[in-house]
């Protein structure tokens, strides 16, 4: 019997090869389970693609929509943008559309995600590269927010995840984090992949890096701490350096006039500039950030039409 709900499954571009092959796959999985589905397509700058689809998709059951970028953009501002088209109750979010999996994997993560109450439910196969896995054991130890963050195949979200993110203040839009930051429920579940997929993240290592600072900095207090600790040890070796040079000064007392007040003074100036720089940093950073209105720009969004 299938599940008398709305889904939506938003699925990103990121390669050609293969690609009206999973859709095809992913459109017999959705709606052997489901009553209505839809997926939508994030192509991300990738050229012209309904063409393609018209011809591979009108014979599918689910509605198809294309969200087209007009240039390359960042991964996570992409698929908001498939996100915000989506109209499901429920919405499976895929970043690597290769059909490594069962067809029933959408619905063991649906009756999983609704027998739990798990706002945000997610299908694990692997545990991610060595410096993925760093990461978030880093956001782990220093991050505010209490969440076992890994490697994630599938995402399901439900609408009340997206209407709270929406209201969110938040302007960087790292999905995982932002979901975190909801407070929603969050679950996952393990699968044995039919065959291993070699993840490819188009953001490249400089793209990784600066996502990771971000989030670093947005979603923990290390910023204020590295400046606190900064400014902390400026403020000790002038104190240190104060201390020799007076004892400098009253011992041996042959110093050059003036020399003893320069110092000092050139010592407590470098600890406050160095503390008032960093806690400057830190809000000209969340203020530029926070104050970004567009987190995403569309070219145009169509519906492939059904023949």
């Amino acid at each position: 019997m299938k599940e008398s709900v709305y889904v939506s499954a938003v699925v990103y571009l990121n390669r050609m090869k293969g690609f009206t092959e999973y859709i095809e796959k992913l459109d017999n999985a959705l709606n052997m389970y489901f009553t209505n589905a839809e997926i939508i397509i994030v192509n991300n700058g990738e050229g012209e693609f309904d063409s393609i689809l018209q011809s591979k998709t009108e014979h599918l059951s689910s509605e198809i929509i294309v969200v087209n970028m007009p240039w390359k953009q960042d991964v996570e501002k992409a698929m908001f943008a498939g996100i915000d088209a989506a109209v499901g109750d429920f919405i499976f979010e895929i970043e690597t559309p290769v059909f490594h999996y069962n067809d029933n994997i959408f619905h063991d993560m649906y009756k999983k995600a609704v027998a739990g109450g798990f706002d945000i439910y997610s299908a694990n196969s692997a545990k991610g590269g060595i410096f993925s896995r760093l990461f978030y054991n880093i956001i782990r130890k220093i991050s505010y927010l209490n969440i076992d963050l890994q490697t994630e195949e599938i995402r399901l979200v439900s609408r009340r995840v997206l209407n709270r993110v929406r209201d969110s203040s938040q302007k960087v839009k790292y999905r995982k984090m932002l979901y975190a930051l909801s407070g929603l429920k969050y679950g996952t579940m393990n699968f044995e992949p039919l065959f291993k997929v070699k993840r490819h993240d188009p953001r490249g290592f400089l793209g990784r890096l600066d996502m990771g600072i971000n989030i670093l900095i947005l979603f923990s207090y290390i910023g204020t701490q590295i400046s606190a600790l900064f400014s902390f040890i400026f403020i000790i070796i002038f104190i240190l350096f104060t201390a020799y040079t007076l004892y400098y000064y009253f011992v041996f007392g042959n110093v050059a006039e003036g020399w003893t007040t320069l110092v000092i003074l050139l010592s407590f100036g470098f600890s406050g500039i160095f503390f008032i720089l960093g806690i400057l940093g830190k809000y000209l950073s969340l203020l530029l950030i926070e104050k970004q209105q567009k987190p995403y720009i569309v070219n145009n969004v169509r519906k492939i039409e059904k023949k």
